[in-house]
């Protein structure tokens, strides 16, 4: 199809360049009227021509609203009902140029950079991009930092997020990558949650960042604090820019947490990577003793190394100082001097398992690796509809969650009897230490 000079469209058969080279020619108006046929078919018409056409439209139709479905699955249920000769025509392979540009017809073409995307959602004629389900909110919060000293990120954020964050006491953090956009480039999605008494995960800001370092974690905690912001406990990994961070800008008094949950996971690949596994499998006292590491964090972070060197001094007394001694020195150079944040004691989460909940979630809903940074923003503010309806949910008493597992309320138990024989020196620390380690033993059973 193209225009020719007087105004009017020349249309070609569909079958020109394909078999039978039809030279088929029709001219029509701008709108579609007064249709000519200019050079007949040299073939018979094809009875299903309608219904690949129909197919088509309805497939780059979809494709156009905000479904975040990926192209394939479009085309299998859009498909559903049509011949499979229709389906033929219209496969994945073929649509698939055509789909990615009518998804993309609505949104202004993808910044280059995260402090390009910021100017563009910054715009009022891109406010629709970021505007929330119901159209009384935003998620774009704002931009800070600097490209140029790789200080940058976006925040995504609506103000009743906000309002929840300035009340929040304990917030859980942590950066995923599988739904970064390709995009762009970015160097992780950054992440503020917290929960509430009946463990329903509610998500607080979401932070798209150009780097991992201690002058970006500033300008965005710095940002937060000024905005409200005051937690008093933060559970995170064991990243040491971002706890020294969260230090310096909310002060000492912040209790920061570390993750049990990464910190035996950090050990189990530790012990591979030494080449224990074989040892640990056929020795049950070895598997015991490197074990016991793994409840450490359950003392309080200043009894840390005597907990320590009570499980060097069992290893030594077993005869197994030699074989153990890489892991020993790995725990003494790595986890000791990080044994605040590594600390769980008397903690009512030990895990950061909210926001790995919150990761999973956002990962799930934008349905794909390194995602469009439109098709991501969607996403946000699809979530950011369903904590409006949470919130809502918990001030009418109606929460939308299930209750936490038998299981895990049982290791809350046991944990917090050991806890109470040690503290009155019922049972030694290497009792404590030995009893305590076997909460752990779904994390540690690859070893």
């Amino acid at each position: 199809m193209r225009k020719m000079k007087g105004g009017r469209i020349s249309l070609a058969c569909t079958l020109r360049k394909a078999d039978g080279n039809c030279p088929g020619r029709a001219s029509c108006n701008e709108d579609g009227t007064n249709a000519r046929v200019t050079t007949l078919h040299t073939h018979a018409g094809n009875p299903t021509f309608k219904k690949k056409r129909e197919l088509r439209k309805s497939i780059l139709d979809r494709c156009r609203t905000n479904d975040p479905s990926s192209f394939r699955d479009i085309v299998e249920q859009e498909g559903d009902g049509y011949s499979r000769r229709v389906k033929m025509s219209n496969n994945h392979n073929s649509l698939r140029s055509a789909m990615r540009r009518a998804r993309l017809e609505k949104f202004p073409k993808i910044p280059g950079s995260l402090s390009a995307l910021g100017e563009a959602l910054r715009k009022r004629k891109n406010r629709h991009i970021t505007r929330s389900k119901d159209g009384k909110d935003n998620l774009f919060f704002g931009a800070v930092g600097s490209s140029r000293r790789e200080t940058r990120s976006i925040i995504f954020m609506s103000r009743r997020q906000l309002a929840c964050l300035r009340k929040a006491k304990k917030l859980f953090a942590d950066g995923t990558w599988d739904a970064r956009p390709s995009t762009p480039k970015s160097r992780q999605v950054f992440s503020i949650s917290t929960c509430t008494k009946n463990r329903r995960v509610l998500p607080l800001a979401v932070v798209l960042m150009q780097s991992r370092s201690n002058a970006a974690y500033d300008k965005l905690f710095t940002v937060l604090r000024d905005n409200g912001c005051n937690p008093r406990v933060v559970h995170t990994d064991f990243e040491i820019a971002q706890y020294s961070s969260w230090k310096r800008v909310f002060g000492r008094q912040l209790r920061v947490e570390g993750c049990l949950y990464h910190y035996v996971v950090r050990l189990r690949k530790r012990a591979k990577k030494l080449r224990l596994s074989a040892l640990l499998k056929r020795n049950a006292v070895a598997n015991s003793i490197v074990r016991s590491c793994n409840a450490l964090p359950l003392l309080p972070h200043y009894r840390f190394e005597e907990g320590l060197a009570t499980i060097k001094r069992r290893a030594r007394r077993a005869g197994l100082q030699i074989q153990l001694a890489q892991f020993f020195q790995y725990m003494e150079y790595t986890w000791a001097p990080r044994r605040k944040i590594v600390s769980v004691y008397h903690s009512t989460d030990r895990t950061n398992n909210v926001a790995e909940s919150w990761n999973k979630t956002l990962t799930m809903t934008v349905k794909q690796k390194s995602p469009n940074v439109w098709l991501f923003i969607d996403a946000l503010v699809k979530l950011e509809e369903r904590y409006a309806q949470d919130i809502f949910n918990v001030r009418h008493g109606r929460p939308a969650n299930r209750l936490r597992k038998s299981s895990a309320v049982r290791n809350d138990q046991v944990i917090r009897e050991l806890t109470g024989s040690l503290n009155a020196d019922d049972i030694s620390i290497s009792q404590f230490l030995r009893q305590a380690s076997y909460r752990m033993q779904n994390v540690w059973n690859p070893v």
